[in-house]
């Protein structure tokens, strides 16, 4: 099994410009001199989440409608004694087929979600079954014809009939590279809706300085928002020769790392976020990439001074391993990392539970379903401490896209895995591959189904039966 890279060396060094999967959509490229007043005619942010307000409105008018009439011929039955007919769902037994129904090995009972303020969904079935979808690859920036964001809105019904509550999508900003997360220009903008991808962490220089070093940055607007020079990097950044007060968190070497105890830096990228979060375009929340680029504390910062529905962390540190390159089957210290960064940020924060996705594909792999219990008899991946802020996954974009496979869940068992973690506490990440997987899609739709119909969500409560480790 591959361990996966640890996230700063996942890029070369810093090459001239591309057009990345936002900027090649020329149609519905927005680049902003200054925060609109008013939402842009072609914002696709509007549209699309429109589109799945109404969609799940009809929706749920309809089983609400049907429901309606199946509770009429339910009491017309009952009150004809010529009757012998059953009620819908009933088998010959006079049995509920719903009755059947046992999910193996747990039992999962809903709690209220109202008071951990993770996420607010659509309607009170939303709200209590939160489903994420990753709606990108790490090809999907090459995506030919009108560009990825057209593509995905002619799949918004596929989506909203899923049952899926928020959509992930990548990062908006003018980019160096071009799956873009190697930003610089972040008014330079393509709008997109739901949960962005934002980079915090570091950021492009649009051009050298008297001394020949590339640390001269670019807002995207006429005025100094975002104009930033060596002042804004921290001074042991390793890419480019910063002035500013050393890193808060650990070091990323494509790209100049910068300085968050800078008041200006502070001030410039919480604006950003609050007109990425305005009408204006129309985000609902954050996917942090390289949240351990910089501290909880700093994170904790943008978070609460920008409210986000969901605030999801990519913090993805290696397991611990045997002598023979298996992973161990006790990853505590693994998942405590992750459960001390949502602690130390506080508020709406969550993060993908990458403790949860080893330990899962390695149980499968090598036939240990006993490493799925830890010690205490609780889930052994972050979802086991903190349920309502580990968002669970199978793959993304990083760790198993066609051509970008770090660390890639066994292609065989990949049902196995969304089995495991749509009738689990938590909130779940369907990859986007899989999703539309013509192979994959409709059990994979199905097994939401099933999560949604029975109320399960992040906090559900959970009791594994069988299994555990020595």
């Amino acid at each position: 099994m591959s361990r996966p890279e640890p996230r700063a060396q996942r890029f070369g060094s810093a090459s001239p410009f591309f057009l990345s999967h936002k900027s090649c959509v020329t149609r519905h490229r927005l680049c902003f001199s200054l925060p609109p007043t008013q939402p842009p005619a072609s914002s696709l942010a509007a549209a699309i989440l429109l589109r799945l307000e109404l969609e799940r409105a009809r929706q749920a008018a309809k089983v609400r409608s049907e429901a309606d009439v199946s509770s009429s011929n339910r009491a017309r039955t009952r009150c004809s004694s010529s009757s012998s007919r059953k009620p819908h769902g009933v088998g010959a037994s006079g049995t509920s087929a719903l009755a059947t129904l046992e999910l193996p090995v747990l039992h999962c009972y809903p709690c209220s979600l109202a008071s951990n303020g993770v996420l607010r969904g659509l309607s009170s079935q939303a709200a209590l079954s939160q489903i994420l979808l990753q709606a990108f690859n790490w090809e999907s920036w090459n995506k030919g014809g009108p560009g990825w964001y057209d593509y995905l809105q002619s799949q918004v019904d596929d989506i909203t009939a899923a049952g899926i509550t928020h959509v992930w999508l990548p990062p908006p900003s003018h980019s160096v590279d071009a799956q873009g997360y190697l930003p610089g220009r972040l008014y330079d903008l393509n709008v997109s809706q739901c949960i962005a991808d934002i980079v915090l962490n570091h950021r492009t220089a649009e051009s050298k300085d008297g001394r020949g070093v590339y640390c001269i940055f670019e807002g995207g607007t006429p005025d100094g928002r975002l104009d930033w020079g060596p002042h804004m990097i921290c001074r042991n950044d390793s890419y480019s020769d910063g002035t500013g007060n050393a890193d808060t968190g650990l070091d990323y070497k494509p790209a100049p790392d910068l300085d968050h105890l800078n008041d200006v830096v502070r001030s410039d990228l919480t604006g950003w976020l609050q007109w990425m979060k305005s009408d204006a375009v129309g985000f609902d929340g954050w996917r942090l990439d390289f949240a351990n680029g910089y501290s909880p504390a700093v994170a904790g910062r943008y978070i609460s001074s920008t409210t986000p529905d969901l605030a999801v962390a990519e913090i993805w540190t290696d397991l611990a391993y045997e002598q023979d390159g298996r992973p161990r089957a006790d990853q505590d210290a693994h998942r405590q990392v992750l459960a001390d960064w949502v602690d130390a940020v506080g508020g709406p924060a969550a993060a993908f539970d990458y403790t949860t996705k080893g330990i899962l594909q390695a149980a499968l792999n090598f036939s240990q379903l006993s490493w799925m219990k830890d010690a205490q008899g609780r889930a052994p991946g972050l979802v086991g401490l903190r349920p309502h802020q580990a968002v669970t996954f199978v793959d993304n974009h990083d760790t198993g896209s066609k051509t970008h496979q770090l660390w890639p869940f066994p292609p065989a068992m990949i049902l196995q895995g969304y089995a495991y973690i749509l009738t689990h506490p938590g909130i779940p990440c369907i990859f986007y591959d899989h999703f539309f997987d013509p192979d994959m899609k409709d059990q994979i739709t199905t097994m939401m189904k099933i999560r949604t119909r029975n109320k399960i969500g992040p906090a559900s409560k959970l009791r594994i039966l069988l299994g555990g480790r020595a």
